[in-house]
């Protein structure tokens, strides 16, 4: 049980390596203005969109690593162990796959990379659900990795994207933990409870998978907004 925490010490010398080398020619400006007042009162249409797009992400992240293991053992004839060990491969890909990324989006663009992978997501997302509730369990790891890749891909970016989204560098992590905080709190921390009781109450074991789709299709549209904006 000791051997994360003593990973962890590791990890914090090369986090505080990395940081020392770096440059940052940035200096703090004096305001009386406060940035939460601010960001709502210059940028609201940021905090709209950006908002709507974080929340399609984190409806897509509590569905697949909180609520899927549980959609697996009640609408499929996954046991409740093989169910937790592809949660716990989902989560493990996940590791590996948002630096991963982040490098991509770092080098083609954040908006590109998202995009791509939210229409990627409407192409998919339902099959990777049908797929899911085949019980040949190949299948079921495919489109496990699938969905976690897919999600990685809209992941990832939204940090950079976020923070580069406001000229003012004072309101930018104001900003980021709003939009970010909110819509992990707000939508994906009721999304389990409102998948399973969608799935249940409409009898359609595949609900949750339109409820991503839709969520997306919303993002998608911010997305353009923002874009268009920018340019």
């Amino acid at each position: 049980m000791q051997v994360p925490f003593l990973a962890s010490i590791v990890l914090a010398g090369i986090g505080i390596l990395l940081r020392n080398g770096l440059e940052d020619h940035y200096k703090i400006e004096q305001s009386d203005k406060i940035p939460l007042v601010e960001i709502f009162k210059s940028h609201r249409f940021e905090v709209w969109h950006f908002f709507i797009i974080a929340s399609a992400i984190w409806m897509f992240y509590y569905t697949l690593f909180i609520y899927l293991p549980t959609w697996l053992s009640d609408y499929t004839h996954v046991q409740k162990a093989t169910a937790s060990m592809l949660n716990t491969y989902s989560i493990a890909l996940g590791v590996i796959s948002i630096p991963m990324m982040a490098y991509i989006a770092d080098k083609f663009g954040s908006f590109k990379v998202m995009k791509i992978s939210a229409i990627a997501t409407l192409v998919l997302i339902v099959p990777i659900f049908l797929m899911l509730q085949n019980e040949d369990i190949v299948i079921q790891i495919v489109a496990v990795t699938l969905m976690t890749i897919l999600l990685c891909a809209f992941q990832a970016p939204i940090f950079a994207s976020a923070v580069n989204a406001l000229p003012e560098r004072r309101y930018r992590a104001s900003f980021t933990a709003i939009i970010l905080g909110s819509a992990a709190g707000v939508v994906g921390g009721t999304t389990p409870a409102l998948m399973a009781s969608v799935a249940k109450l409409s009898g359609v074991a595949i609900a949750p998978a339109f409820f991503i789709l839709f969520a997306t299709i919303l993002s998608l549209r911010s997305m353009h907004y923002l874009m268009k904006r920018k340019s």
